[in-house]
């Protein structure tokens, strides 16, 4: 049996069942009859490489793939899949950039920077964004904390809390499906809106892209491609 290239990202595997039920090419059985092309193409389609809207191929469905091996070699869309996430999520530590891990870090930053000055003034805090989640979709595979590390003041991805993990990482998830939404706003899964020196700042979530009111929550509960939510 062939094993997939290693991710160092525990939701990786939830996005391939997401996307193609793990699978590289239309079978003509029941594991991608759920694909619309699949379906659509009928034998005509068997062993194509799975096709999405706009122009996603593969296990990862990559959009667009980085070359033609990648839309029929299924390790190597594994492989660029797992590359895209790197690329888009940018170093742990830095507040610096565009990458997701390096938004939400300064989120937190300037969240708590924030908190310091109303502390100052003897003022109530603002919470963490999980005490404001406005919700409504839950799943007990994923669970998003803020995860402020005390020390420097941003966040840190090792929650030590198992199905637990930082916002960093929802961020990186809607980055990778596509942050535009069918009103062409462009905005993150979460950020940080700065108050003024007489009101408080505010956390603002914006969970939709262009297709999934919630792409993140539907990620979360695809450990199994039968236990997938669809919200669209």
């Amino acid at each position: 049996m062939l094993t997939p290239p290693a991710s160092p990202f525990w939701f990786a595997n939830n996005i391939a069942i997401h996307e193609t039920n793990q699978s590289q090419f239309c079978d003509g059985t029941s594991r991608t009859a759920a694909s619309p092309f699949c379906a659509n193409s009928g034998d005509f389609g068997v062993g194509m490489s799975i096709w999405g809207t706009p122009n996603g191929y593969g296990i990862m469905q990559l959009d667009p793939p980085p070359d033609v091996n990648a839309a029929w070699n299924w390790t190597q869309n594994v492989a660029d899949g797992i590359a895209r996430l790197q690329n888009l999520a940018g170093s742990v530590r830095s507040t610096a950039g565009g990458n997701a891990y390096q938004f939400w870090n300064r989120q937190v930053q300037q969240w708590n920077n924030e908190n310091v000055r109303w502390q100052n003034q003897n003022h109530p805090t603002v919470p963490p964004p999980e005490q404001v989640d406005p919700g409504p979709n839950s799943s007990p595979n994923c669970h998003f904390i803020g995860s402020l590390n005390p020390a420097t003041g941003i966040s840190t991805p090792n929650t030590g809390t198992p199905n637990t993990y930082w916002y960093g990482d929802a961020i990186l998830m809607k980055q990778n499906a596509g942050t535009k939404d069918a009103d062409g706003t462009n905005a993150n899964y979460l950020s940080w809106h700065e108050g003024t020196q007489t009101v408080p700042g505010s956390w603002a979530f914006h969970k939709w892209n262009r297709v999934n009111s919630d792409i993140v929550y539907e990620f979360c509960t695809c450990t199994t491609f039968q236990s997938c939510v669809r919200l669209h």
